[in-house]
């Protein structure tokens, strides 16, 4: 893009190869793998209709801690995240930052190990059929949610070390933008 200088010595930046139908492809496949996987549909059977009512309430909140903990990780690697919470696509990311690639893997995966995780490990160890199916929706839609984080995380994990990103939102849209160091030629 060229009204954003990429930092000295690194490239100039580029947009983002990964996003738009591919993400939606991925959401759409780790919802329905966790759907099988985590067995919800079972869960859901042992359920009363006002304990259903009460698991699909989650799904708003989950949404708020998912990006609450971008936001978190965001702080606690010294970056200035700007949280937006508008529909469809709330987000808490650093705009209009230079930020390294593993500064911006740890934004990016917070959400899933945290919460996820979490949810994974209180499932597993809470025999009631309510907790369980609490659990299970928190891991199925933080997950879902976190689609573009993961197919963009597996993106960065593959690109030099050194590489930075810069992210910005326009009127025509979002700018993800990332520069590499500048090759040394001796």
């Amino acid at each position: 893009m060229k009204d954003v200088e990429s930092p000295g010595g690194y490239e100039p930046y580029r947009r983002y190869p990964v996003g738009g139908m591919s993400v939606d492809f991925a959401a759409i496949g780790i919802a329905l793998l966790l759907w099988q996987g985590l067995g919800i549909e079972s869960l859901f059977g042992d359920l009363a209709v006002a304990e259903l009512i009460a698991v699909l309430f989650v799904a708003g909140p989950v949404v708020v801690a998912h990006e609450g903990t971008h936001y978190l990780a965001g702080r606690a690697q010294g970056l200035t995240p700007t949280v937006h919470w508008g529909l469809p696509t709330p987000y808490a990311v650093p705009l209009r930052q230079h930020v390294r690639r593993g500064q911006n893997l740890v934004v990016l995966l917070a959400p899933t190990v945290v919460l996820s995780g979490g949810a994974l490990v209180v499932g597993s160890q809470v025999a009631s059929p309510l907790v369980q199916s609490v659990c299970g929706f928190v891991v199925l839609v933080n997950t879902a949610c976190a689609a573009g984080d993961l197919v963009g995380a597996v993106w960065l994990a593959w690109q030099p070390p050194g590489t930075v990103v810069y992210l910005d939102t326009a009127q025509e849209g979002a700018h993800e933008l990332y520069a590499r160091p500048e090759s040394r030629r001796e």
